[in-house]
């Protein structure tokens, strides 16, 4: 359960942390996890024409 408020403290698990320090570390994660799902894309897209045009 994410909470997203202006103005508010938001409690995560390494302790209370203000919003905008929270959104500094979301939005490095999702950074991380952006790279990986373009190279995880990357990876599955050349596979999966061959298996619809065998169907």
């Amino acid at each position: 359960m994410n909470r997203f408020m202006t103005g508010t403290i938001l409690v995560d698990i390494d302790g209370i942390i203000t919003e905008m320090e929270y959104i500094g570390k979301k939005r490095r994660k999702v950074n991380r996890s952006k790279r990986e799902d373009i190279i995880k894309h990357e990876k599955l897209e050349k596979p999966c024409p061959d298996r619809h045009e065998s169907r």
